[in-house]
């Protein structure tokens, strides 16, 4: 899927507009590797897509979309060698980005311990949603 050039915030809210699928994610990864430098993803290998499916089925559609949000405002993640799609799929990195552990001036009240295997990482989180 390749996204057409525009304003990134078109983009983001055009991407989470309907079904979200691994080659949406894709696609909008590598025009933030445009954008922002973030190590771009040349290829959509069968295990990232199903990496990218396992988070689909984990978080909801409003996380990914603030985690894309995260990463357009958290200068710091910009052009790091480290920072790629397949670390943000490890379900324990994509909820500290979403968290703010990376944006430096952020303050958050936000969990922050998302450390652990998917199933402890899902308790985390919807723990953390009944205590709101």
């Amino acid at each position: 899927m390749k996204i057409p050039a525009g304003d990134i915030e078109d983009n983001i809210n055009n991407v989470f507009t309907g079904r979200l699928t691994p080659g949406k994610i894709h696609a909008l990864w590598n025009l933030f590797s445009e954008e922002y430098g973030v190590v771009p993803c040349s290829f959509l290998s069968d295990s990232l897509r199903r990496k990218i499916n396992k988070n689909l089925n984990t978080f909801p559609p409003a996380s990914w979309k603030n985690c894309f949000i995260m990463i357009k405002d958290s200068a710091w993640l910009h052009n790091k060698g480290w920072f790629n799609l397949s670390w943000l799929m490890k379900p324990e990195n994509f909820v500290k980005v979403l968290d703010g552990a990376y944006c430096r001036s952020m303050k958050t009240d936000l969990p922050t311990n998302a450390i652990g295997t998917t199933n402890s990482v899902q308790k985390m989180m919807k723990d953390w949603k009944k205590k709101k």
